[in-house]
């Protein structure tokens, strides 16, 4: 993760997916809703430990060099779609020869209805080490602590078991509509934004037929992220 400097000013930012954590790419769509589109201050905010009055207060020249280097944020983050990651050595697997457990279904839609992108909990219900069983041990000694290593990862490590759920779950049919809607509306704010920016002259020093290429890359990623039938 490079420093961006000039003269007093300085934003350590992400340079690519890989250095956006699960925790961090929720709290980017968690500044999208049906109603407003973030500010490119407000990205950069959650993206950097600043805040927006320090941003604003930023030189714009320095903000440029900054947003030339978010232009990854148009491109896919993982379109792999699998039940099984490997975190230090240890494989996480999401179970398909088994229908959801009643005790998940119900676990998983109670978080959803608290926070719908509450990802880390999900994934810490659902994708457990092939031995462990979801039950009240699991919850007590074991639950908390898979949250937080969940959060932890990058986007780019946890998105194929998110694709994994969105493509081939098929056993909670309300859980997978709820949260496959949520993520393809985040998606298309993310492509309407960066299609604005272009007009709005955000970015102006990033390539404009790269980034309309990249969108157009990006567009066709939400065409995959459908339920099966």
């Amino acid at each position: 993760m490079a420093k961006k400097q000039n003269k007093t000013y300085e934003f350590n930012i992400p340079e690519k997916w890989d250095d956006i954590t699960l925790t961090t790419f929720i709290q980017l769509q968690s500044l999208y809703n049906e109603e407003t589109k973030p500010s490119i201050q407000q990205i950069i905010g959650v993206l950097s430990d600043k805040t927006i009055e320090e941003i604003n207060n930023t030189p714009a020249i320095v903000l440029n060099k900054v947003i030339d280097k978010l232009a990854y944020l148009s491109t896919d983050i993982n379109n792999t779609v699998n039940n099984r990651i490997t975190i230090d050595n240890t494989d996480y697997i999401i179970n398909t020869t088994e229908q959801l457990k009643f005790g998940e279904y119900v676990d998983v839609q109670t978080v959803m209805q608290a926070d719908k992108n509450n990802l880390p909990a999900i994934l810490g219900i659902i994708c457990r080490k092939e031995d462990e069983v979801y039950d009240d041990d699991y919850i007590a000694n074991t639950l908390n602590d898979r949250i937080d290593m969940f959060s932890k990862q990058p986007i780019t490590t946890v998105q194929p078991l998110i694709n994994f759920f969105l493509h081939k779950w098929q056993t909670s049919p309300v859980v997978m509509t709820q949260f496959s809607e949520n993520l393809i509306t985040y998606i298309n704010q993310l492509v309407t934004h960066i299609e604005n920016s272009v007009p709005d002259g955000i970015g102006k020093k990033l390539h404009l037929n790269s980034r309309m290429r990249k969108l157009k890359k990006l567009k066709k990623s939400i065409k995959s992220i459908s339920l099966q039938p």
